[in-house]
């Protein structure tokens, strides 16, 4: 017997203290969901309807917390194309925005910049599971993984300007780093630096924008 769009629903959902995280498919950073009939809609808005009831067609599910994993019901609220633009701006969301706020300084960050440094250095040090991670900074275990790739939470600074390395050059070499057995000394040579600058991107002493 197949399962119903509820109970495929909440086989995604992780509840936290905080957001309730979705750990299904992902489409343009929002957490996605067949409904039927080959469609496919944003998590979220999924879970408004199956709270609140259909939305209207002019307006957006948009977040308080402004988390666009969180489907928690209390973290949701309905708003115009145009309000939720101006949110996005005045949390420092839009990639239009002249002075883009990231790191602690997103708008709906729940951890420093040193919570995120304290991940990964932990992460690297003792390999504990996501899970555990989560619960101790009180956040989901997708979040976790996103700190750990280098795929959400950078810090507000900007990349040096003597680097030699690029953007996506220190996003790979710590992805790598996280995935063993691979040595400091392959990765200089692959990347044509240093031991030590690996060792500090790795250890996030180096390239902390990342």
């Amino acid at each position: 017997m197949s399962k119903t769009l509820a109970q495929r629903f909440w086989s995604y959902v992780e509840k936290t203290p905080h957001c309730w995280i979705w750990n299904g498919c992902q489409k343009t950073g929002y957490g996605a969901i067949g409904t039927g009939n080959s469609t496919v809609d944003r998590a979220h808005r999924v879970s408004w309807r199956l709270h609140f009831g259909d939305i209207p067609k002019d307006l957006c599910v948009c977040h308080h917390c402004d988390n666009p994993l969180c489907v928690r019901p209390e973290h949701l609220f309905l708003g115009t194309r145009n309000s939720n633009n101006k949110d996005m701006q005045r949390k420092g969301r839009s990639r239009y925005n002249a002075n883009p706020r990231r790191g602690e300084h997103h708008g709906g960050a729940k951890l420093t910049d040193a919570n995120i440094k304290a991940i990964r250095t932990a992460y690297a040090a003792r390999r504990p599971s996501l899970r555990e991670l989560a619960v101790e900074y009180g956040v989901g275990s997708a979040a976790i993984f996103n700190i750990l790739h280098s795929i959400h939470y950078r810090t507000a600074s900007d990349r040096p300007a003597s680097a030699k390395l690029t953007y996506n050059d220190a996003v790979a070499i710590r992805a790598r780093y996280l995935v063993p057995p691979v040595l400091l000394d392959d990765l200089a040579s692959q990347y044509g630096v240093t031991k030590t600058t690996i060792c500090r991107i790795v250890n996030n002493r180096g390239w902390r924008h990342v």
